[in-house]
């Protein structure tokens, strides 16, 4: 029965690292599978060479032999785990190689002398990546950080690494959902950390992604009793948003009898409100600025602002 026949792809992986045998020589191999190898059948391992197939020794092991031929591996070279291996033999003074499987089986790669190529499926890409939580508070420690990601197929291997110390994490056990094993803190407002996912499978181009996670600081709005000072109106607010820039939008309702106001860092500069119905803008006063810690421990100026007007309803406003 043919590998069509049997519905079988003519291709494996290395599971175990193996060293080069002399030419002439055999080796054990472990492999993912070796149901389709059967005896004398010509096979390419990639960072190996040129093989013949001697026994099927078990569903996941097959004994080689090393035919010596043309750029095969130095004998004593290891030929190391995920290593491609697939039926077909070399093609004389091309240095490529023309896999025996069928493209019609979606996954049989060919070596084209300088790289694997998939016939059947497009090129691995890594098609969303981003962090649970993209923006963190200054000052926060953060352990663990979380992320999802998709990928259009699954591949043999893939990476988690960041700019901020040396981690290179393998998850690709679980693609679309993964942690750093780091910690990250940071007190300076605006600071980035970027993380890449970095992918590969056989036949397929390397795939990469980076995802951000961003220091911000809280503003706040609410409604608070008129000439409330601003750890009055922190302690009640109505709005308590996480942001890098200082815009927010926020819905406030009174009844005319007490002040509406919302507070965000200095650095921002001044505040200006509008209406987010009519888009005309709203008169504010700035109340105070003063130095305010958060939770994490990390202070700076903020300023406090009120809505000169009794508000009898509801107020729509986008803070910028």
């Amino acid at each position: 029965m043919s590998l069509l026949d049997a519905k079988l792809n003519a291709y494996t992986l290395i599971s175990v690292a193996f060293v080069q045998p002399a030419s002439g020589s055999n080796v054990i191999v472990n492999v993912d599978s070796s149901a389709w190898m059967p005896v004398g059948l010509a096979v390419f391992c990639e960072n190996g060479g040129a093989y013949l197939v001697v026994e099927r020794t078990s569903d996941d092991t097959v004994k080689l032999k090393n035919t010596g031929a043309s750029g095969n591996a130095a004998p004593g070279a290891t030929i190391p785990v995920g290593s491609l291996m697939a039926a077909g033999s070399a093609t004389p003074g091309s240095g490529g190689f023309i896999v025996t499987g069928t493209p019609a089986l979606g996954d049989v790669p060919t070596w084209d002398g300088s790289q694997w190529i998939t016939a059947g499926r497009s090129a691995l890409a890594i098609t969303a990546f981003a962090a649970v939580n993209p923006v963190v508070e200054t000052g926060a420690t953060v352990v663990n950080p979380a992320f999802t990601a998709a990928e259009n197929f699954a591949p043999t291997s893939l990476l988690l690494t960041n700019n901020a110390n040396g981690e290179s994490k393998d998850v690709h056990t679980t693609p679309t959902s993964m942690a750093s094993s780091q910690s990250y803190t940071s007190s300076t407002p605006g600071h980035v950390d970027t993380f890449t996912l970095t992918g590969n499978a056989p036949g397929s181009p390397t795939a990469t992604r980076t995802a951000t996670q961003t220091r911000g600081q809280r503003n706040y709005a609410g409604v608070v009793a008129i000439g409330a000072s601003f750890a009055t109106l922190v302690g009640s607010a109505t709005v308590n948003a996480l942001d890098v820039d200082g815009s927010f939008a926020f819905t406030l309702t009174d009844d005319g009898t007490h002040q509406l106001g919302f507070g965000r860092p200095a650095r921002f500069g001044a505040a200006t409100l509008k209406d987010a119905n009519t888009g005309f803008g709203v008169s504010i006063t700035l109340v105070s600025s003063a130095s305010f810690t958060n939770a994490s421990g990390f202070a700076e100026a903020y300023n406090y602002y009120k809505v000169d007007a009794p508000v009898n309803g509801t107020l729509s406003g986008v803070v910028s």
